[in-house]
């Protein structure tokens, strides 16, 4: 279970890194190619708005998964001491 814990916080990482990605992207276009995005009736930022509601849906979702995963491992070491205690024999 602690490899599954360890890729998790791999993919929460991985989505921090996206959305930082596709941050540096937008202003980079933005910048760059700002008389392309004034003919666009919506704000430049709009698909960055999308794309990180996206990411941080996701990052919610690997955090709640982590967190019932810590606490599965937690109850499991828990019933682990309780079955193994100085009072019982092996």
């Amino acid at each position: 279970m602690i490899k599954l814990a360890h890729f998790i916080d791999i993919l929460i990482g991985l989505m921090a890194g996206l959305f930082a990605g596709l941050f540096i992207g937008a202003v980079h276009e933005h910048r760059f190619y700002a008389w392309i995005m004034k003919i666009n009736a919506t704000p430049w930022y709009t698909s960055l708005v999308l794309e990180g509601a996206i990411c941080a849906v996701m990052i919610i979702i690997l955090v709640a998964a982590r967190v019932l995963l810590h606490r599965l491992v937690k109850r499991q070491r828990e019933k682990d001491r309780r079955s193994f205690g100085p009072d019982k024999e092996e």
